[in-house]
């Protein structure tokens, strides 16, 4: 996503020209410490899941434990393996050798944990065929656990194959692999880890200090020491207490909240200010909006509904008297036409007056049930062009009759307007079960455009049809206010289909 780099500058470019100082010099010191925390989040996050060294003891047995017991003889070995890393559940552990044919754990092979510290202890005694102790030679042997139902000598093939054999010289690689001890005239002791090459050969402290030589020498940028002030002040001045990191750190924290809290500050008291002067104007407005809505309400109500029909009461009472006079001078088209218009305004009005009367602070529009098409095809039966409108069955859904049918009107007007089909046409229906589609063979209009032309006094720019821009705007906010959804779509035969959810 990109970021809004003009707008950025020009807020900031508003503020005065101190704040805008102080707001730079803030944002040169959040990168330094940016940089300066960076690199100490990686020393000790790459340093404490990444090292490039393996250690040599995965269950942390500590060697420095364990000591030879006295009185061993000559081909004896003392196993001591850590069992702390095998996953399944077992009885027993033994060591096999294939001096003893592999013997299985019914022998003398069986490995305890007296302590209970999950490192198994046991004794073992190599012979030769005639029963003399092996010394000086390289014994072959593993280990084994026994569960429930079975025993598994350990697997140390793929140690094997990723070349880490050097306790598995011995191997016939299909199924296992074997480890190897040598023993002596006093006795022989072995610690291991259970199913790993992994012997415990070297102290926490020889271990650490190698994973430390290992992680500087693969990462030498992350072991160099950041000081900010390094090669910059002189190397006195980079030995005072106010240069120690933490303290530069917080000294910087400091800076750029206290930097931010003065802009953020300012910048509020100039957007209130702002927003105040826009809401006393829009008052100010709201006092002539409300002036222009009583006017409709009111004043224009007797001569709409009130002078005029009595007026045409009175004319047509007086001309049924006199036929001959209607007929020489033809005057039937233009009393029809004087009704007609009347009747048409009179509809308008009571959509006009339902729509000012939200214009009330907490105004909610009065709704009752009213089958959809009854409404609408008595609302446009006085106009010029319900021969080109085609209404199919609707339900009968809760509505303002007089702002629904204005709104519907308004987008069956535009399908008929935005043409330039040869034969215009527009279908009011229900496209499923929760929508009513309005459905036309125009120009055609897709989302964007729907919601670009549905702004206040928006139009096209090449538009050849005379308009103010708000007949969308009001007709999507009618909508809105009974709370049906709409949205808008191109057809792929040519045209628009505009879908009102009203369920």
């Amino acid at each position: 996503m990109w970021f809004p780099w003009r707008s950025f500058h020009r807020q900031v470019r508003d503020l005065p020209l101190h704040h805008q100082v102080l707001f730079w010099l803030t944002c040169g010191v959040l990168l330094w410490q940016s940089v300066y925390l960076t690199q100490f989040t990686f020393v000790f996050l790459y340093g404490s899941f990444s090292v490039p060294v393996h250690p040599p003891n995965l269950c942390e047995i500590n060697p420095t434990s364990y000591e030879i017991p006295s009185k061993m003889k000559a081909g004896q070995v003392l196993f001591r393996v850590d069992m702390r890393c095998v996953k399944a559940d077992f009885k027993s552990v033994f060591v096999t050798s294939p001096v003893c044919g592999d013997c299985g754990p019914e022998k003398w092979n069986t490995l305890t944990d007296v302590d209970d510290d999950g490192v198994y202890e046991g004794v073992v005694t190599f012979r030769g065929p005639g029963g003399q102790a092996l010394v000086g030679t390289g014994i072959q042997y593993r280990y084994g656990i026994e569960t429930q139902d079975h025993y598994y000598p350990e697997n140390l093939l793929h140690e094997v194959h990723a070349e880490r054999a050097y306790c598995a010289p011995v191997s016939d690689f299909v199924t296992y692999a074997n480890r190897v001890v040598e023993t002596d005239t006093d006795g022989t002791e072995v610690r291991e880890i259970f199913g790993t090459c992994h012997a415990v050969v070297m102290s926490e402290d020889e271990w650490g200090h190698q994973k430390e030589m290992a992680f500087a020498e693969a990462n030498p940028w992350l072991v160099k020491h950041v000081d900010p002030f390094k090669e910059v002040l002189d190397p006195v001045f980079a030995t005072v207490l106010i240069f120690d990191p933490i303290l530069f750190l917080t000294l910087c924290s400091v800076l750029y909240v206290g930097s931010i809290a003065i802009i953020g500050r300012g910048y509020v008291s100039r957007k209130e200010n702002a927003l105040m002067s826009a809401l006393n104007e829009a008052q100010h407005k709201n006092t002539y909006l409300e002036h222009a809505a009583k006017i409709l309400r009111h004043d224009m109500h007797s001569g709409i509904n009130t002078y005029i029909p009595r007026g045409i009461r009175s004319l047509e009472r007086r001309l049924e008297k006199c036929p001959d006079v209607v007929k020489e001078m033809r005057l039937e088209a233009p009393l029809r036409l004087l009704k007609e218009g009347l009747a048409h305004t009179q509809k308008v009005y009571a959509g006009v007056t339902e729509f000012t009367n939200l214009v009330k602070a907490g105004a909610e529009i009065e709704r009752k049930s009213h089958d959809l098409r009854e409404i609408l095809v008595s609302y446009l039966d006085t106009t010029s062009y319900k021969d080109q409108v085609v209404i199919d069955r609707m339900p009968t859904v809760s509505v303002n009759a007089p702002l629904f049918c204005t709104a519907l009107d308004n987008l069956i007007r535009n399908g008929l307007k935005y043409n330039d089909s040869p034969s215009k046409m527009v279908v009011v229906t229900m496209v499923d079960d929760l929508h009513l589609g309005i459905l036309d063979n125009g120009r055609g209009m897709t989302q964007g455009d729907f919601l670009e032309y549905s702004k206040p006094y928006v139009r096209k720019a090449d538009q050849k049809e005379l308009g103010s821009g708000l007949g969308l705007n009001i007709c999507i906010a009618i909508l809105h206010e009974h709370g049906f959804p709409v949205i808008c779509s191109k057809r792929d035969e040519g045209g628009t289909l505009i879908k009102v959810k009203i369920q």
